[in-house]
């Protein structure tokens, strides 16, 4: 098919590469699934109201039936960039964690929405919640693993097998 003019899009703009901020979350839930094992998992909410979608990034430990949520996200529902991401993480010295203001940051574009998360996931808070999370599973298996154990040796056929 001939064009009927030249491409006047800029080179530098890869339009197959751009994903919303919700496909990109999506994927990070993927990938802590992986990295942990399937101990967490984690959830993205979404809610639309007046033209801003809002997404919530939850982190899960089904089998504490525990969530902690690191992050929101909102954005028009016309345009997902500019973005604005609120969470405890951004705020570096952690020391006014109990002020209802959740620190926030705008991101213009991919670029800096991917960035911003990385910070936010290697954060010392967010990564004191992932860790605190598993050893509460951990703590929770080991100590189911005992209970059955104690309740085997228990059992009738325990005692009557020795």
């Amino acid at each position: 098919m001939d064009l009927p003019f030249e491409d006047l899009w800029p080179a530098k703009v890869d339009f197959k590469a751009v994903k919303s901020p919700r496909a990109i979350l999506n994927s990070q839930k993927l990938f802590l699934k992986q990295r942990t094992g399937g101990v967490l998992d984690a959830e993205v909410v979404t809610d639309e109201c007046d033209g801003v979608v809002t997404l919530k990034f939850i982190l899960e430990a089904t089998s504490l039936d525990q969530k902690a949520a690191i992050l929101t996200v909102e954005h028009s529902s016309l345009n997902p960039y500019p973005c604005k991401v609120f969470s405890f993480a951004l705020n570096r010295d952690h020391v006014r964690l109990r002020e209802k203001v959740v620190p926030s940051l705008q991101t213009p574009n991919q670029a800096e929405f991917v960035k911003c998360l990385t910070g936010i996931f290697g954060s010392d808070l967010t990564i004191a919640v992932i860790e605190s999370l598993i050893a509460r599973v951990k703590d929770k298996a080991e100590t189911e693993l005992v209970s059955s154990s104690t309740q085997e040796m228990r059992s009738p056929d325990a005692v009557a097998s020795q």
